[in-house]
């Protein structure tokens, strides 16, 4: 048997002793307790270093035993989170187009088998607009091209690459736009250019460029009308007279009865060829007095010369011209034709191409209108909200199928005029030029 009173002494025994070291350890706790303080917080940011890899760093923070980096995705609206340890400073991470990443780092010290965190850093944000598509080439003039390109809807602008083999031989940047168009000029007959396009995005404080679109060819070839242009007058020159040649200011005398092809009509001095035939791009170019000259119809080119889409495209594009609905027309009165397109400003498209009669000497007005009024397959254009001086399009009313023939309205087929009136809106832009 055991000794009760035994068992009592040594049951008090214990009880002192506990007591005794019990401030010890509370003391000795508190003070393991104070020597791991939390690590300060850090800062992180994001650098591209290619088309394909960021770095992510972060500053020090003094006495860490490493950090753990948060990186988070979005993408089409579905978010992951993971989560890296690393004793270092520096992370690279390849990126996808089109993800939204974001970068969070905690720094930490080990206390045992425990980590004591930082709080949380700054975000940093990463974004990568998708690559452009269908990057296109559009000719306009005989030394220059129009690019043109799809939107993408985060990209603040782009950046336009040239690759020269006849000059540098590789791709330099010649411009940024927030369009989604951009002019060449200054290209050469019969060297093979090379272009891309590649976006700017916002990230973070500062800007990246996303990946290179596809490569353009551009290669201009020469035309027999280089530059697209409205409409020319006839004129016969009414006494023999003195002109000055375009480029070298040699002095020539035009004899009475010259043909003139001429730009405009007016008193003053004029541009003119010395040629009978609107087409003759080899006639001498010279200035002359118009009050030398007698003026007559309107100069039409031959059908063989009427502008490719290609370049009636360059055109309407390059001028910028806008349209308060998705739907443009514009009538050049020099090759007696209406083009409809479809689009917006910089990236107008040709639907249709109508041969037309226009108003004889100059009967149908030049300028910016628009379609205010459409009654059956009739559409009216005009630059008042009324219709006192206004032209419409409207069907042949004679044997006269192209030309200038009219009191000011534009006559075509009457399929082509129920095509205006069934796809153009009212309020849609008319040029004429």
């Amino acid at each position: 048997m055991k000794n009760p009173k035994r068992s009592r002494l040594l049951t008090v025994v214990l009880m002192v002793l506990l007591f005794a070291l019990a401030p010890f350890g509370a003391k000795s706790a508190q003070a393991a307790q104070k020597t791991v303080t939390v690590p300060p917080a850090v800062r992180v940011s994001t650098k591209i270093k290619s088309e394909t890899k960021v770095e992510v760093s972060w500053t020090k923070a003094k006495g860490a035993s490493g950090y753990l980096l948060i990186e988070k995705q979005v993408k089409n609206g579905k978010t992951t989170i993971k989560q890296t340890t690393t004793s270092g400073r520096k992370l690279k991470r390849s990126y996808e187009e089109g993800i939204h990443y974001y970068y969070q780092v905690r720094a930490y010290k080990r206390s045992g088998k425990k980590k004591i965190y930082s709080v949380v850093s700054n975000t940093a944000e990463l974004y990568i607009p998708k690559t452009v598509s269908s990057l296109i080439v559009k000719k306009y003039e005989d030394d220059s091209a129009i690019l043109q390109w799809e939107p993408l809807d985060d990209a603040v602008g782009y950046r336009v690459y040239l690759y020269n083999p006849a000059g540098s031989k590789k791709y330099e940047a010649v411009g940024d736009t927030q369009d989604t168009w951009y002019k060449l000029t200054g290209l050469t007959k019969g060297i093979t250019y090379q272009a891309v396009i590649r976006p700017i995005q916002k990230s973070g404080s500062g800007s990246a460029l996303g990946a290179s679109s596809n490569i353009a060819k551009i290669k201009i070839s020469p035309v027999l009308i280089p530059t697209v242009h409205g409409r020319y007058w006839k004129a016969t020159v009414k006494t023999n007279t003195t002109a000055t040649v375009i480029g070298s200011g040699k002095k020539v005398t035009l004899k009475k009865g010259t043909a003139l092809i001429t730009a405009s009509r007016s008193k003053n001095t004029v541009a003119a060829r010395i040629s009978g035939n609107p087409d003759d791009s080899t006639a001498l170019l010279v200035n002359v007095s118009g009050r030398a000259l007698s003026f007559g119809s309107l100069a039409i080119t031959s059908p063989k010369y009427i502008y490719t889409t290609e370049q009636n495209e360059s055109f309407v594009n390059a001028k910028g011209l806008s349209s308060k609905t998705d739907w443009l027309v514009v009538i050049n009165q020099f090759t007696c034709t209406v083009t409809v397109y479809k689009g917006r400003q910089g990236n107008w498209t040709q639907m249709r191409s109508i041969s037309c009669v226009v108003g004889e000497l100059g009967r149908t007005p030049t300028g910016k209108f628009r379609i205010i009024k459409k009654s059956g397959s009739k559409s009216w254009f005009t630059w008042s909200s009324a219709l006192d001086g206004g032209n419409a399009f409207h069907g042949y009313v004679d044997s006269h199928r192209r030309g200038a023939h009219s009191h000011g309205c534009v006559r075509m087929s009457g399929s082509d005029c129920s095509y205006i009136a069934r796809n153009v809106p009212t309020g849609s832009t008319v040029f004429s030029f």
